[in-house]
């Protein structure tokens, strides 16, 4: 039968091997994401969407200077696209976008 304090150790001992066992693959995934010539794939729209919802506020009766009235909070979709490299599967997100304008004429 084991004691608390072993089974402790040897949980510590896991999430220290588990720890370097992950910083490791993520090095090597970095040197290999690194060392590509990325080939993007197509712009794909990505975006975050947050549902809305609805503060009730504090219940009738109690006031003072700091009462919180109800209110809704409005649903919003935050832009934003990804791109995927063909070559190691490499994903980047954007949220930048640069506004074109330009005039045609009308005839």
């Amino acid at each position: 039968m084991t004691t608390v304090l072993e089974d402790t150790r040897k949980l510590k001992r896991d999430i220290k091997y588990l720890n370097d066992t992950l910083k490791a693959a993520q090095d090597k995934l970095k040197q290999i994401e690194d060392s590509c010539q990325h080939n993007w794939g197509a712009t794909v729209a990505d975006h975050i969407y947050h549902k809305g919802y609805h503060i009730p506020g504090d219940p009738p009766g109690k006031g003072g200077a700091d009462h919180q009235f109800p209110m809704d909070v409005p649903a919003r979709t935050e832009k934003r696209w990804k791109r995927v490299c063909l070559k190691c599967g490499k994903i980047e997100y954007t949220q930048r976008v640069v506004k074109n304008v330009s005039e045609t004429p009308q005839w």
